[in-house]
């Protein structure tokens, strides 16, 4: 269905992700090719689908140490956060026609107003609010 689950995110709420077939066939590489091919004591947290270098369930500064070597390697002026991303993808779904609504359960708010804050949308959206 193109869908990821999270069972517990920020706040432990419970989000449901759509993702692309690219995306989907990007975590499915990393788990066969990666996540599989791990050695199975340096598992430690079995239960976790991404795993840091040691075994353990990567967390946020994990993908935030992550993300800044990505952006250092694309020799990026701005620097980039998993924030901005956030922004960006609100942004990006608004602007591609979902709902303010839509976009306001995507990102696990519990106000319209807090997602407002977030997306930025078109002119002609801000219309038929």
């Amino acid at each position: 269905q193109q869908l990821l689950h999270v069972r517990a995110g920020k706040g432990t709420k419970r989000r449901v992700i759509p993702i692309t077939a690219k995306v989907t066939a990007a975590l499915e590489e990393y788990y066969l090719q990666e996540r599989c091919n791990s050695t199975s004591q340096k598992v430690k947290d079995t239960a976790a689908f991404i795993l840091n270098n040691i075994g353990n369930r990567m967390r946020g500064d994990g993908f935030i140490k992550l993300l800044k070597q990505i952006t250092e390697q694309a020799a990026l002026q701005k620097e980039i956060t998993l924030h901005h991303l956030r922004h960006s993808i609100a942004t990006h779904l608004l602007q591609g026609g979902m709902s303010m609504e839509y976009v306001r359960d995507f990102l696990g708010h519990s106000f319209l107003e807090t997602t407002q804050i977030y997306a930025k949308p078109k002119v002609e959206q801000l219309k038929l609010l």
